[in-house]
């Protein structure tokens, strides 16, 4: 039998969820700040901010008293691919009206930035910049000074072999210096507990390594816990796009309403200048007959009806093409309905449901 410990951490559904490669290990990164408390955390490579803001979310929680660094330049490179100042200052606004008091976002080089870090000062560095053999080595023996007794450290992306990605050699080296836990999902996630001063939790992990059938049986526990997080953020995506979908139909039922109005208005204007030229024509053929000069106007009489029937016949096609719009919305809301109806009854979403069990027994204990 494996007695894996769960915390209440390790369930937090995260404030802030912007598109990134680490959702399924939010999860993880809960249960570890609550088992060890670090008291300095860095993160080598935070782009959008998913795990940084798990982890500050994690201390806050947890009351941990705590000092978090990312170190970032926010300029992107050949993995992550380049972006602008955009993703940064999304970024510095949530953290400063919601981390600012604990937190610090360091706009530089990981390189440059190791100098303002005391030599056995860090507890736990995440290490998620350039994926390439040669960086994620530099990256770890650059920072290995830093960490202190106790440091825990992280590798993203050991399960990825493609793009010149080499994180998993490096893993592969690492990983039997020190006692390591390593997770599949999500592009993977290597832990190696590099200080020598550890809770006897994180050493039942690394433990677990070597239990026949342990590794997997706590990879499907955190990586079905991440899969909540992502099946929420799914509901919530498909309950917007309902939502905009609806608006548009809204408003297409709107401007239907105002061309109809609009062609009525028309076609009772066309009846009354219709009534009014007969009336004209049969005034001038009784009073002019032989005029040559208002023979010419009753003459130019067909030419305004047939213009005002030409404009007639626009305004019904544009009315048939704002129904046929309307029906296309209509259309595509019932589809992502359907869709997000199909998720919530999904095998998943049941296969899911002893887990969330399994967090209220756990939960209403402590």
């Amino acid at each position: 039998m494996i007695n894996f410990p769960i915390n209440n951490t390790m369930f937090l559904h995260p404030q802030y969820t912007p598109e990134s490669a680490w959702l399924g290990h939010i999860p993880f990164a809960g249960w570890l700040v609550e088992e060890m408390r670090p008291g300095v955390l860095v993160e080598l490579g935070t782009h959008r901010g998913a795990s940084y803001l798990a982890f500050c979310q994690a201390v806050q929680g947890c009351a941990v008293q705590a000092k978090c660094y990312a170190v970032d330049t926010w300029e992107g490179d050949e993995h992550a691919g380049v972006y602008g100042d955009d993703v940064f200052l999304a970024l510095l606004d949530y953290h400063q009206r919601n981390y600012a008091d604990f937190s610090r976002l360091m706009r530089m080089r990981f390189e440059e930035a190791v100098g303002y870090f005391e030599d056995g000062g860090v507890d736990l560095l995440h290490i998620d910049g350039l994926h390439t053999y040669e960086a994620v080595r530099n990256d770890f023996e650059t920072w290995a000074p830093k960490l202190s007794k106790r440091a825990v450290v992280l590798f993203h992306d050991i399960n990825v072999r493609e793009r010149d990605f080499g994180v998993w050699r490096y893993w592969a080296e690492i990983s039997q210096r020190y006692p390591s836990f390593e997770f599949t999902h999500t592009h993977g996630l290597g832990v190696v507990l590099v200080g020598e001063d550890q809770p006897e939790v994180l050493r039942q992990l690394c433990r677990f390594t070597d239990v026949e059938g342990a590794p997997v049986l706590i990879n499907r526990l955190f990586e079905h816990v991440g899969q909540l997080i992502s099946t929420k953020m799914d509901i919530g995506t498909l309950a917007r796009e309902q939502g905009r979908l609806a608006g548009q139909l809204n408003e297409s039922e709107r401007a239907r309403g105002e061309i109809s109005a609009d062609l009525t208005e028309l076609r009772q204007e066309n009846e009354a200048l219709l009534s009014r030229l007969d009336e004209q024509a049969a005034a001038y053929r009784g009073e002019v007959a032989h005029s040559a000069e208002l023979s010419a106007k009753v003459a130019e009489v067909p030419l305004l009806m047939g213009r005002l029937q030409a404009e007639l016949v626009q305004l019904a096609d544009a009315l048939a093409a704002r129904d046929a719009e309307a029906q296309r919305i209509q259309a595509e809301k019932l589809q992502h309905e359907m869709a997000l109806e199909r998720m919530r009854a999904s095998f998943s979403w049941r296969l899911m449901a002893p887990v969330r069990s399994l967090k209220r027994m756990f939960t209403g204990a402590q």
